[in-house]
């Protein structure tokens, strides 16, 4: 009796651990979507914007502001701001979408 009880348990106990294991890695699932979705959100919502750019342009060398666009070089958002110097020569700054750093 106590053998057919014990078989009887082990064999509940398979199946539950493999549900338990099936529920895990739904969970995971689901935690790695939303991370990645996240990362997506924060990832967007940290872009250096075009008007950022040109802000930071002006700052940096003052004069006037000729053009300013954005391109994408190989998927990444490039600004590129042409702008008059002060001294009279025209002068081309390319600006990270993402990072805002000077390229």
């Amino acid at each position: 009796m106590t053998l057919r009880i014990l078989i009887i348990c082990l064999a509940l106990a398979g199946p539950a651990e493999i549900v338990a294991a099936s529920a895990t890695n739904a969970e995971a699932q689901v935690n790695h979507q939303r991370y990645s979705k996240a990362n997506l959100r924060i990832a967007q919502n940290e872009r250096f914007t075009l008007d950022q750019a040109v802000d930071k342009v002006r700052a940096m060398y003052g004069g006037k502001i000729i053009k300013a666009s954005t391109q994408r070089q190989k998927g990444h958002p490039i600004h590129i701001i042409k702008i008059l110097g002060d001294d009279g020569r025209v002068k081309t700054v390319r600006i990270d979408g993402i990072t805002g750093q000077e390229l």
